[in-house]
């Protein structure tokens, strides 16, 4: 039998060409440089014929050996860079600054694949299965889309479409974009070239590939990625403040196309002078309202514009008056005016409330006298380093405003050789004031301060574990700042028919990470481990065998179906796994979860350094220090419930993850006993 590589149907060989559609049999592909038809890759997709093509990119569509389905394939092939020899595989790449800029490009490419692979749930974005890197380039495998391009359908409507439709295609849209902006991304390339209507009435957001994440919302520079018409001023500046307000302005200026006909002006033309005619002058079917709100999300200063796709669509549905933008920028002026007058009547009344209150913070740590803070952190490479050391001077940049007499110097360290340096340090008076001690054993417990003032300055409740600070650490002497707890992760595919952890134990498909053995011995060898300080002997435990043995590479490798290891593991899952992946959370008493980002104050600083040192942890317990060191940096799950209910919505698939806790048992104080207990097993 034959398969066509058009409609993907298999018909007898003895046909020239495919009798459901008529595609000749090997045709030849329409470009030399394309795939041939029936190229293999990956040993598991067939490449049928190409349904387009640009810049960089070229699309073809496939047949999925694995499951037995036609997908799209899209190929990384930046023309003007690279080459390949007709009836190849491998692409071949120009040499000098070019194969740079390709090696970028393939970058870029890859991270449009993993911003899309996160809401492959999403009824609204288009699904993509896999990518990976192959044939010296790389390929994104996604659902293959029947319809046609938004700018088509346009095109096919004479140029624009019914209002009704129109709202219809931008309610679906803003639909994707609050899932998307929940990620903290910025889509940043909306426009009727990436909007996608389904023969079947569906609408998909396509085209990532200017995608970045936008968790900083101060200026950081930014590629200049844009299409005339549709993008805001913000969009056109490397430096520049940008938000879900960015992605609002190109939803805004595509529903203007649709019911208009007319492509909008570009908005740096219209900083200079903004001849942007009103939508109800276009289209007088519509209300003012609905011309109002086009407008504002259209607005030239981010700040008048929609914050949200909520506020959007409520103003694209109100019935009461949505100001245009003239007015509400007037209104804001005149509520500016009124908020100066307030103050300055405030002020007075104020001042000795202020003074007071001075004074009685001059009586604890909140008003710290000058001091220079050493930090100590320690990472497995030096880059791993300098990120950890940038991390941490982000978490702490509000600080240095709050307390600008206080200096605080953040010193990196290699993991292998940061123990012996801290010791010798500490032991000869020339250690840090506030020190990493996630992986140290408690022996050093007679060099540390009490770290117990540090919850004097929060509310306990606000916060996970500490209510049971002294219960996980009664000598005091440590500050942790995130946690992760157990999970499974389980391979979709693999796991096709859905078969239990414990069925695919007794099968050889699960593996179990060093560090998470504890968990796998209490819930599956009927173990008891839940007093740290005396953990079992070694030759009494069960011989694990290969079940320890490479379990993280033969699961990111898809050689076996499940894994059993914690949250911390989740980044890598996701880097290499994205799309066909599910995290099943562990319910039952005897899970065993860690700290983490723990740090100890040495006890021979002097009583200003101490007490500055306090306020940096109680800094990194805040909202800001948890969000940049948890959600911005994914080093951990936040203690702050604050910042937790933000991580649950960057991290969806987390919903659940609260309803362990109870079940979870941590090590606190004895976690380098039982880290230590692990590296002995697994080394066995």
């Amino acid at each position: 039998m034959s398969r066509c590589y058009n409609c993907m149907k298999e018909y007898n060989d003895s046909y020239d060409m495919c009798p459901y559609c008529g595609h000749e049999k090997n045709a030849a592909p329409k470009e030399l440089y394309f795939l041939a038809e029936g190229t293999i890759i990956q040993e598991r997709y067939e490449i049928g014929v190409s349904i387009g093509n640009g810049g960089f990119g070229i699309t073809y569509k496939a047949w999925d050996r694995t499951l037995q389905k036609t997908v799209a394939v899209k190929e990384y092939y930046p023309a003007g860079l690279v080459n390949r020899v007709p009836g190849e595989k491998r692409m071949i790449i120009y040499s000098g600054n070019r194969e740079k800029e390709c090696m970028n490009g393939k970058i870029r490419f890859l991270e449009e694949a993993r911003n899309m692979a996160k809401f492959n749930t999403h009824p609204n974005i288009v699904n993509v299965y896999d990518f990976f890197e192959e044939n010296n380039t790389a390929y994104i495998i996604m659902e293959l889309l029947e319809g046609v391009t938004y700018k088509e359908y346009i095109k096919q409507k004479d140029g624009k479409v019914e209002s009704e439709e129109a709202l219809r295609v931008t309610e679906a849209v803003l639909f994707a974009l609050d899932e998307v902006h929940k990620h903290s991304i910025l889509h940043r390339d909306i426009s009727p070239d990436n909007i996608f209507m389904c023969s079947d009435g569906k609408i998909k957001l396509i085209d990532f590939g200017a995608a970045r994440f936008s968790s900083l919302d101060d200026e950081k520079t930014r590629s200049v990625i844009l299409k005339p018409g549709f993008a805001p001023p913000e969009q056109y500046q490397t430096k520049s403040k940008q938000g879900p307000w960015t992605d609002i302005y190109a939803v805004g200026a595509t529903l203007y196309r649709a019911i208009t006909g007319v492509l909008p002006e570009e908005s740096v033309n219209r900083v200079e002078e903004d001849l942007l005619v009103e939508p109800i002058k276009l289209c007088p079917d519509i209300t003012q309202n609905f011309s109002n709100a086009i407008l504002r999300s259209m607005a030239l200063l981010p700040e008048l514009r929609f914050q949200t796709t909520k506020e959007f669509l409520d103003a694209l549905h109100s019935q009461t008056n949505i100001r245009d933008v003239r007015k509400e920028l007037q209104l804001r002026k005149r509520r500016r005016m009124f908020s100066i007058s307030m103050i300055s009547l405030v002020i007075l009344i104020g001042v000795a409330i202020c003074m007071n209150v001075l004074r009685q913070r001059k009586r604890s740590a909140g008003v710290l006298e000058p001091a220079e803070v050493n930090i100590w952190v320690y990472a497995d490479s030096e880059s791993a380093i300098d990120e950890k050391k940038q991390m941490y001077e982000d978490a702490l940049a509000e600080f240095s405003q709050d307390y600008p007499q206080i200096e605080f110097n953040i010193s990196g360290y290699l993991t292998a050789e940061y123990e012996d340096q801290l010791y010798k340090a500490l032991n000869t008076g020339t250690g840090p004031t506030l020190f990493e001690c996630t992986l140290l054993d408690n022996k050093y417990y007679d060099k540390c301060a009490n770290c117990e003032e540090v919850l004097e300055f929060v509310i306990k409740d606000d916060y996970y574990f500490l209510k049971n600070y002294d219960k996980y650490y009664p000598s005091k002497k440590v500050m942790p700042l995130s946690f992760s707890v157990p999970v499974i992760y389980e391979n979709t595919v693999l796991n096709e028919a859905g078969d239990d952890i414990k069925s695919l134990l007794q099968k050889g498909q699960v593996k179990v990470r060093p560090d998470n053995y504890a968990t796998y011995y209490n819930l599956y060898e009927d173990g008891n481990i839940n007093q740290f300080d005396v953990l079992p002997e070694l030759s009494s435990l069960p011989d694990v065998g290969d079940k320890c043995k490479q379990a993280e590479e033969l699961f990111l490798t898809n050689q076996v179906a499940g894994l059993i290891g914690d949250t911390s593991f989740y980044g890598e899952v996701e880097k290499n796994m994205a799309g066909y992946f599910k995290v099943n959370f562990l319910t039952e008493a005897g899970t065993v979860g860690y700290f983490s980002n723990c740090f100890s104050i040495a006890d021979d600083a002097s009583l200003d350094e101490k007490a500055a040192a306090t306020q940096i942890l109680v800094y990194l317990l805040s909202d800001t220090g948890q969000d940049v060191i948890n959600i911005q940096n994914d080093k951990g799950i936040p203690f702050n419930k604050n910042v937790y209910k933000t991580y649950i919505d960057v991290n969806p698939q987390y919903e659940k993850l609260s309803k362990t806790f109870d079940k979870v048992i941590f090590a606190g104080e004895n976690q380098f006993n039982l880290i230590r207990w692990n590296e002995k097993l697994s080394d066995r």
